[in-house]
């Protein structure tokens, strides 16, 4: 979708990369919040990454194109999406069950560190 805006616009990506493509003019960029900005100058392109937002400000008479797939007709993008979900769901998993045995050896330890006798303490045999 190309078009000619003298304004400031929020650019969504949502769960595919889409690409913009400043074709005259000139954009400045604030990507995810971050304290620095970028100065896109006609005929410069960059993509933003999966569920990325940024605020563009355009100059006037600047025409840019934004452009993704459908998640549907990029049939990677699904494959990827559920990739990404089943590792981000094995590393949450990893991460509590190393907090489990953690707390199991910590207790392991004071349990031990409880029924040890002091040597002083210990019976002698006769």
């Amino acid at each position: 979708m190309g078009m000619a805006f003298e304004d400031i616009r929020i650019v969504r990506s949502g769960f595919s990369t889409s690409s913009i493509t400043v074709l005259t003019g000139r954009v400045t960029e604030w990507s995810e919040g971050r304290f620095g900005y970028s100065i896109r100058e006609a005929n410069t392109s960059w993509e933003k990454s999966k569920c990325s937002t940024s605020v563009l400000q355009l100059d006037p008479n600047t025409w840019f194109l934004e452009y993704n797939l459908s998640s549907v007709v990029e049939g990677s993008t699904l494959l990827s999406l559920a990739t990404d979900l089943l590792a981000h769901m094995m590393f949450q998993a990893a991460k509590n069950v190393n907090r489990e045995l953690f707390w199991m050896f910590s207790a392991s330890r004071n349990l031990y560190s409880v029924v040890r006798v002091p040597q002083r303490h210990q019976l002698r045999s006769l």
